[in-house]
């Protein structure tokens, strides 16, 4: 019997998200994170967790 690999929570949320609502073909809406952040469906109930753009750390203060 084979069994299917497990995918981790963050993996289906991510994977959800994106297959909803990012468009690969619009120029200038960014990368499928910064499309997720920008998503306005409040009644989702997978928008509180939803995946954002992840912060870059500085080398510090300029």
């Amino acid at each position: 019997m084979t069994t299917k690999p497990r995918v981790s929570m963050r993996a289906a949320i991510n994977a959800k998200c994106k297959s909803c609502i990012y468009d690969p073909f619009a120029k200038g809406l960014g990368s499928w994170r910064e499309q997720v952040a920008d998503c306005c469906s409040s009644n989702c109930p997978l928008h509180p967790i939803r995946p954002t753009p992840r912060e870059r750390k500085s080398d510090g203060p300029v």
